[in-house]
């Protein structure tokens, strides 16, 4: 029985549409936030999904649970955008950086933790020292 609803459970959720939250394209600064958090403080594993890792970071138990809470009713993007922007704080303090550091000193921490980034994901495509500028930007707005 277990094996049989664990099919039917596949094949319902393959038929699902993804979230509307889903459907948003990052801009690659964002893209690269999202990875260093996803390491920083949600551990993320190697060959593991960035969401995943992000979601712990915010306190999400699952990716699952993150976008759901993303698109549930009108308030829950701005709550996510809340716990995003506090755990972006909590990973920029320690190294130097945050809302208030302004933005020299966290391109300087958002440079430090993307050389620091672990082997396994310093190739990753998000990864990108280019988009170090731009993210600093968004974080010290």
């Amino acid at each position: 029985m277990t094996a049989n609803l664990l099919t039917r459970l596949a094949r319902l959720e393959a038929t699902q549409t993804a979230p509307v939250a889903l459907e948003t394209s990052f801009s690659p600064a964002l893209r690269l936030l999202r990875l260093l958090l996803a390491v920083y403080l949600g551990d993320l594993r190697p060959g593991e999904d960035v969401a995943a890792g992000e979601a712990r970071a915010l306190g999400f138990r699952t990716a699952a649970v993150m976008h759901a809470a993303m698109v549930a009713e009108r308030t829950a993007v701005i709550g996510w955008g809340s716990q995003h922007n506090s755990a972006v704080m909590r990973m920029l303090t320690p190294f130097g950086g945050g809302s208030a550091s302004g933005m020299l000193a966290n391109h300087e921490a958002l440079t430090a933790l993307l050389t620091t980034l672990p082997e396994t994901f310093a190739d990753h495509h998000d990864a990108d020292p280019n988009q170090v500028s731009a993210a600093a930007e968004w974080v010290s707005l």
